[in-house]
């Protein structure tokens, strides 16, 4: 059996042909041909480029893989609202939707990542922020370590209106402002001399 060359032709079929058939009917091109036709394609070629748009810089740095994900996906992700989305992005402090089609937007699935990992870096700076700022009220533990009483004597000072008195707290019961304690502090010079 001989070699045969199988030419899809679009809307008709295929064609067969035998490997010498095939052969015999490429047109050969010499390659002096090419020389001499070479130099009269180059202002062509040069011509088009010209005229080609520029591509802008920030077109290669552009990430290849843009995914648009659509208003319900977001509010799944970030966990908020439609309405709460658009204040949001009116206030300037969601990122803006892409304008698809005139009946369709979508935002880029990067942009809403960024502004969920912003908001946990929000919530970690406040968290050490929190951390490094003391208490604004002392429990009764705290009290005793910075003024070197025990309970027994503080309430003996509070008696004798010598010591600030406690605030009553909601949550934790009681405790004293913690500026109030310095100031109290910083205040007395003379040793703690109790009443009989």
């Amino acid at each position: 059996m001989t070699d045969r060359v199988l030419i899809p032709l679009p809307g008709i079929g295929t064609l067969s042909l035998t490997r010498a058939e095939y052969e015999n009917a490429l047109i050969p091109i010499a390659k002096s041909d090419f020389a001499r036709t070479a130099p009269k394609l180059q202002p062509i070629a040069d011509r088009h480029r010209d005229l080609a748009p520029p591509v802008p810089p920030d077109a290669m740095k552009r990430p290849r893989h843009l995914r648009y994900i659509r208003l319900r996906e977001v509010c799944q992700r970030v966990g908020l609202r439609q309405s709460t989305i658009y204040r949001l992005i009116g206030l300037g402090k969601f990122p803006k939707q892409v304008k698809l089609s005139e009946h369709a937007s979508a935002w880029v699935e990067t942009e809403v990542e960024k502004f969920m990992a912003a908001r946990i870096a929000e919530r970690d700076e406040q968290s050490q922020s929190l951390e490094s700022t003391p208490a604004l009220y002392m429990r009764m533990g705290e009290v005793m370590k910075r003024t070197g009483f025990d309970s027994s004597t503080i309430y003996e000072l509070i008696r004798e209106g010598n010591f600030p008195k406690w605030a009553d707290l909601p949550k934790i019961a009681s405790g004293w402002l913690r500026s109030d304690v310095e100031a109290w502090l910083e205040s007395r010079t003379d040793p703690l001399v109790l009443k009989p």
